[in-house]
């Protein structure tokens, strides 16, 4: 992956997953709540909130990595896992997985910033409603 892609500042980030996410946030009737820039945008994350959970849209410089976790209503702003954030694939995923399963999935070369937030923006919308339900079990 060209570096160059995921070291974007934070205002140029929100703006990409802005354009990506609009429709769905819109339809789904989430709202900005907050940024947060880490280190020297090392992360930044980017919080919305709608009736029934959070989600937040981060990106990692050091993890090389464009991710989503959704939390409950009143999950603080940290998309941290022992504060009820969950990851987007472990709501979407089949937890009885073999390892050999899942590593089928991995690439052999690292996605770019825009395949990686296709990708996380396709499995959010297409497993919404799966997603709702699975928070809600935890």
């Amino acid at each position: 992956m060209d570096k160059g892609e995921i070291t974007m500042n934070a205002t140029t980030f929100r703006s990409s997953v802005e354009k990506k996410i609009a429709g769905f946030l819109l339809r789904e009737g989430f709202v900005f709540q907050e940024e947060k820039v880490c280190g020297r945008e090392d992360e930044v994350k980017i919080f919305y909130r709608s009736n029934f959970c959070k989600l937040s849209i981060y990106k990692s410089t050091r993890g090389g990595e464009v991710n989503v976790m959704l939390g409950g209503i009143n999950s603080p702003n940290t998309n941290r896992p022992d504060d009820g954030w969950k990851y987007l694939n472990s709501l979407v995923h089949d937890k009885n997985n073999s390892i050999d399963e899942l590593l089928q999935n991995v690439p052999e070369v690292p996605k770019s910033f825009d395949d990686q937030l296709d990708e996380v923006v396709d499995k959010l919308t297409l497993n919404y409603n799966l997603i709702l339900n699975n928070i809600n079990q935890y």
